[in-house]
């Protein structure tokens, strides 16, 4: 069963790309003095010698100490819309309405960080306050993409 037509997928791969790379980028900055930047996930405190460091109690697990600031739920939720695109499982029934699911999780993510930055914002118009960032905006901006794209795709699946 076809469920999104080439277009469709196209623009799922954009918001996917827009949601994975914006991840990456500085999603808020702040700082009087000394400024500071908070990414989605964050390796630039990292040396590559702690990436591969074995764990003394569970022989063989290995740990890459990275800062998370809910950048990596973003980037596995947008990864789960993109398989339920291309490859859903044979067992999976309703895909569609699981693909609004994936996408809508990731929208309400990105709003639960971005919102309460832009309330803080105007009520503390202090020097230094924290200010969001292009990557927090490519972040909304493909999630909103992959939301709109699949509850078209989910309307016209109802309608058929």
């Amino acid at each position: 069963m076809q469920t999104s037509s080439r277009s469709s997928k196209m623009l799922y791969i954009i918001g996917a790309i827009l949601t994975i790379s914006g991840s990456f980028l500085p999603w808020v900055q702040g700082g009087d003095l000394i400024p500071y930047w908070e990414n989605g996930i964050d390796f630039d405190h990292l040396e590559i010698h702690e990436c591969f460091q074995v764990e003394k109690l569970f022989k063989g697990l290995y740990y890459c100490p990275i800062e998370d600031n809910g950048g990596l739920v973003v980037v596995l939720a947008s990864l789960a819309t993109v398989l339920l695109v291309f490859r859903p499982p044979a067992t999976l029934k309703r895909q569609n309405e699981w693909i609004v699911l994936c996408s809508g999780a990731v929208v309400f993510l990105t709003l639960r960080y971005l919102v309460p930055l832009l309330i803080y914002r105007p009520q503390h118009a202090e020097i230094g306050a924290p200010v969001p960032q292009s990557g927090l905006f490519m972040v909304f901006i493909g999630s909103l993409l992959m939301f709109d794209i699949a509850i078209w795709d989910y309307r016209r699946s109802r309608m058929a």
